[in-house]
């Protein structure tokens, strides 16, 4: 069970603001990427517009799914993980403050990192990385998604660290495929 706890009564109401400040920002995301794009595509050449549009439609929808991914797998458990740690010895209990900004990191962070394959499309369209080195270099890649996951996550457990390190690998093998398709 959860319960919140108050121990200041302006928690609430700086929560409450801060609930509005995200949820605006939220909400203007649209119309500022509407705006970016306005001013950038008429300076592109037709093949950087198919290029543009395929990295911010892309970016946009690994963003979502990194966060429906955070929301619906992963915020739960490592919740339920902090909750049920301490049971038999202390009551666990959590303001709505903390509650929220477990929740908005661990979220954004997740849709920060399911951005992967943009990198990898990105750098290779940069000529900073090559395909070629990327093939080669997984394992190294998959150790540092490891070691990029146990300091990510918000648990000690190694079934949160899986839950995080796992998609990151399918993304890494899945930006590979993509590079391999686009070039």
């Amino acid at each position: 069970m959860l319960v919140f706890y108050r121990y200041l009564l302006e928690i609430f109401f700086f929560t409450s603001i801060d609930i509005g400040l995200y949820f605006g920002i939220l909400c203007a995301i649209p119309s500022i990427l509407y705006q970016i794009t306005s001013y950038v595509i008429p300076g592109l050449t037709v093949r950087e517009k198919n290029f543009f549009v395929l990295i911010t439609v892309s970016s946009i929808s690994l963003f979502l799914l990194g966060t429906i991914f955070s929301f619906n797998v992963l915020s739960p458990y490592a919740l339920k993980f902090f909750l049920d740690y301490s049971e038999n010895s202390v009551e666990a209990t959590i303001s709505i403050k903390q509650y929220f900004e477990f929740f908005v990191e661990l979220i954004f962070v997740s849709g920060i990192a399911f951005q992967l394959p943009i990198f990898q499309l990105i750098f290779v369209k940069s000529k900073i990385l090559s395909l070629e080195s990327m093939k080669s270099q997984w394992r190294v890649v998959f150790l540092l998604i490891l070691i990029i996951s146990s300091i990510i996550t918000p648990t000690t457990d190694p079934l949160t660290l899986l839950l995080i390190s796992f998609p990151l690998f399918f993304l890494y093998i899945f930006g590979i495929l993509l590079v391999k398709y686009i070039n």
